[in-house]
């Protein structure tokens, strides 16, 4: 991995209906090349590739050796649900209600 250039964004903003679907792939793999990132999300409306972009770069990064968490976040976003989606992933057990307390374990694992 690669360090973190300053000056150069940690987000991507992805629109899968102009461009091709390589360069969204290579664009995503460019960006985890950076210690910094760990996380990025896709965005947008049925049938645009999503789940195939996620499918490429997933494929990329474990045959890369990494792990990844795949989740999906409904319009009724509820953090303590994401945690306990992440949670089982990744196979851990939160008994903590502290939304935080179960953010540093999920981190910690």
């Amino acid at each position: 991995m690669k360090p973190h250039k300053e000056g150069i964004p940690l987000t991507l903003s992805i629109e899968l209906v102009r461009e091709s679907l390589d360069m969204h792939n290579q664009q995503v793999l460019n960006l985890l090349a950076y210690d910094e990132v760990f996380l990025f999300g896709i965005y947008g409306i049925d049938g645009v590739g999503k789940t195939l972009l996620a499918t490429l770069v997933e494929n990329e990064v474990n045959r890369k050796g990494y792990n990844v968490v795949w989740v999906t976040i409904s319009q009724k976003f509820n953090i303590s649900k994401l945690q306990d989606d992440i949670a089982k992933r990744i196979c851990v057990k939160l008994d903590e209600k502290d939304e935080k307390i179960r953010a540093d374990k999920l981190y910690s694992t």
